[in-house]
């Protein structure tokens, strides 16, 4: 199910909210965990009864190995535990996301043919899996971590995290799900909720869906793109991607809020950086946290010296392109930010104390660095930069024009008198468009900023009616978000 879908907008949320309150309010506290439960399954499975399935039984064998483990005294057997629930994970992770990839390339090189799988990707695999990976970590270091099977599901299945993130710590949800007071009704935090899942869905919709129609005819003839073009679609894509993942954010973190429960922030305005460093403490936040805390620092972070650094810097980035998808454009995308993290790391990002220097070569790199991210083989990644240095127009900018001027919103303002201008200057409304999206990005606060000033009052609640409206009167159908195929 869809964050942004009719029946979570007008259904799913609700009645979750208000069974949930409900509950609490009876004082029956473990009812209200099971209800949580039951609608975290049914959100995760309403596509395919098969992602049910992997969830549940993902829950009940880590939970399974997990216990077996804490039984065990400090020594061999229970270590042996841990790594063999570790490698089960990664492994579910490899059999569904990377086998066929490695396959491929494996046919490639030998000149054979091994035949491929024909596998149903769970949705969110690789967030489950992290999470597993943390609450099985954090469990074996921790000999007074204690939990029952059903604050285990919960936390493993909630179902506002669970296709893309934030990657949350066990003990810091489940201590909030534990919570009695936390089960009644807080007026405070509904509206605050609300406010901030209007934000995220009308960055999803009026945004990100927007522009990937611009992304999907550039993408779709690269050949066909000159600067303009080239250099617009690139723009279109970064913006799209980050609207729609910190969109996403918005509303995992305003659904969670409305029931009494604080996720933590993803996205502090990453493209606002002065180093690639910076990008990533923006960016992401929690998956950035999770490399840190469960690879970086077990291979000795900054602790062995400066060659070591690097080299611990570029394993991670490497991963953490490879936890994004199964492509070599995923690859050299990652190796890209690791590179930079420590070309910046030997020159003691001195680029980042010149900030106009520094933002302005940062966002550039990003940029660049997402068009391999898009591609869909480095191929298709060098054709599309060479395009930038391709003067001239061509087919796709009077595509990309026609595209913005048949938005609805802009078609409803010709209608209301404004078409005469569009038809003597038709890529006006494009600028427009172009530069209103600049300065929400760079000059408004983010989500985060505006949420934590919140006060209730008339003004809020009509702009939170407004974007709710909007957005779902703009739901045309159920687009997906980008990050849940990772």
């Amino acid at each position: 199910m869809q964050f942004s879908s009719y029946i979570f907008i007008l259904f799913f949320m609700p009645a979750c909210i208000s069974g949930y309150f409900l509950l609490g309010k009876a004082e029956k506290y473990e009812a209200a965990k099971l209800w949580l439960i039951g609608m975290s399954f049914w959100f995760y499975g309403y596509l395919d009864v098969i992602y049910l399935v992997f969830l549940a039984g993902s829950i009940v064998v880590n939970y399974a190995l997990i216990c077996l483990m804490k039984r065990q005294e400090k020594n061999k057997t229970q270590k042996q535990l841990l790594i063999l629930d570790i490698t089960l994970n990664i492994g579910f992770l490899f059999l569904f996301k990377y086998f066929n990839f490695f396959i491929n390339n494996v046919n490639i090189l030998a000149g054979f043919e091994i035949p491929l799988l024909k596998l149903l990707l769970p949705i969110g695999l690789s967030f489950i899996t992290f999470q597993q990976i943390s609450f099985a970590v954090d469990s074996y270091k921790d000999s007074n971590m204690r939990y029952s099977f059903i604050d285990y599901a919960l936390y493993a299945a909630f179902f506002p995290k669970i296709s893309s993130g934030p990657i949350t710590p066990f003990r810091e949800l489940t201590l909030q799900l534990q919570s009695k007071e936390r089960k009644k009704v807080s007026y405070d935090n509904l509206s605050k909720g609300l406010y901030q899942f209007s934000m995220g869905l009308a960055k999803k919709v009026l945004v990100a869906d927007t522009l990937a129609q611009f992304v999907s005819i550039g993408f779709s003839d690269i050949k066909g793109l000159h600067t303009v073009s080239a250099l617009t679609v690139m723009l279109c894509y970064s913006f799209q991607l980050y609207y729609d993942f910190s969109g996403y954010s918005d509303m995992a973190v305003g659904i969670a809020r409305m029931l009494n429960i604080e996720l933590p922030v993803n996205f502090n305005s990453p493209y606002k950086a002065c180093s690639v460093t910076e990008f990533w403490k923006r960016w992401h936040i929690t998956l950035t946290g999770f490399f840190t805390k469960y690879v970086y620092i077990p291979m000795g972070g900054s602790r062995k010296g400066l060659s070591r650094t690097c080299i611990n810097i570029m394993i991670v980035f490497l991963l953490s392109g490879l936890w994004h998808g199964a492509n070599w454009t995923f690859v050299v995308w990652g190796l890209m930010h690791g590179l930079f993290m420590v070309i910046e790391r030997l020159t003691e990002r001195k680029i980042e104390k010149i900030r106009a220097a520094g933002w302005i070569f940062t966002f550039l790199f990003t940029n660049i660095a997402w068009v391999i991210f898009r591609a869909d083989t480095l191929s298709d990644a060098v054709t599309f930069l060479s395009r930038i240095f391709h003067p001239g127009m061509g087919e796709i900018e009077n595509s990309l024009i026609q595209a913005v001027n048949e938005i609805v919103e802009i078609r409803i303002l010709c209608r209301l008198g404004v078409q005469g201008i569009v038809d003597k200057l038709p890529f006006l409304p494009a600028v427009l468009l172009g530069v209103m999206l600049l300065l929400i990005t760079f000059a408004a606060k983010n989500t985060q900023e505006r949420v934590e000033k919140f006060c209730f009052s008339k003004k809020q609640a009509a702009v939170t009616i407004l974007l709710m409206f909007w957005s779902i009167i703009s739901l045309s159908g159920v687009s997906v978000f980008l990050y849940s195929n990772f």
